[in-house]
């Protein structure tokens, strides 16, 4: 397990966060969304400072990085351009990559990410194909559907988020590990999550999400999302492919903005 400490007195470019919105506002009918995405943190392995932390997501030759889940909280509003401190820690076992962020200013907690990856061949990488959707996965469910995932806005996100992963971009290179073309990235589909989530209930703020994924979304393809209530303040959401086979499910905890 290794631990880096990095300050980043610019925080979160502007730029980069209006970038990233524009990407999201593309890909979907949204009318209501957050002014500052909640993958917005993952951004910042895009930056110099923190770059060469992103390398544990990178597979070695001949192996394919399955994104087994991902969660994000926020503490309190993150701001662009607010200078923050950044703690990593990675811990890598055998096949396994444990890989988190905090963010704080101050001594003051700000949110922060944890990805879970695991290495695997090829074979195994091309069994996963979710299980299948049914509606009593989701009763009182709210439906909000994404436009078709294009190649440009993935290309345009994973530059943005510096994913050097070819099989987001490369067809050739994702079926060389299994899958059946380039893949939408799993940060990505969490950030279209949550302005499903904006869109179907309203005007709250996610304050922790929490994604386990189950099967890979096909590039220049649409999304269903189901955002079924859980009780107060709570809500899941189910990520639908065009097949009808469930790519995610997101556990998010919400308050009024």
């Amino acid at each position: 397990m290794s631990e880096t400490t990095l300050t980043l007195p610019g925080g979160l470019s502007s730029a980069d966060c209006t970038a990233l919105c524009a990407i999201l506002d593309r890909l979907g009918p949204w009318t209501d969304r957050p002014d500052v995405p909640i993958i917005a943190p993952a951004m910042l392995l895009g930056t110099s400072e923190a770059e060469r932390l992103g390398d544990v997501l990178t597979a070695p030759g001949g192996q394919a990085v399955v994104h087994e889940s991902q969660s994000f909280f926020r503490r309190a509003p993150l701001e662009p351009g607010q200078p923050i401190q950044l703690t990593a820690v990675i811990e890598c076992r055998a096949a396994n990559r444990s890989f988190e962020f905090l963010l704080s200013e101050g001594g003051r907690e700000l949110g922060g990410m944890q990805t879970r990856l695991r290495l695997v061949a090829p074979e195994e990488m091309a069994t996963f194909k979710g299980s299948a959707f049914h509606p009593r996965l989701a009763p009182g469910a709210r439906w909000v559907s994404s436009l078709p995932i294009s190649g440009e806005d993935v290309a345009a996100y994973v530059r943005l988020a510096g994913d050097a992963n070819p099989i987001h971009v490369d067809h050739e290179a994702a079926r060389a590990v299994g899958l059946s073309g380039a893949i939408v990235p799993g940060m990505l589909m969490i950030g279209l999550a949550e302005r499903a989530f904006s869109q179907g209930a309203g005007a709250f703020m996610i304050t922790e999400m929490k994604t386990r994924f189950m099967a890979p979304v096909v590039v220049n393809t649409a999304v269903r999302f189901a955002v079924v209530p859980r009780g107060e303040g709570r809500a899941r959401l189910f990520s639908v492919k065009e097949d009808d086979m469930i790519a995610a499910i997101s556990d998010v905890t919400f308050s009024a903005r």
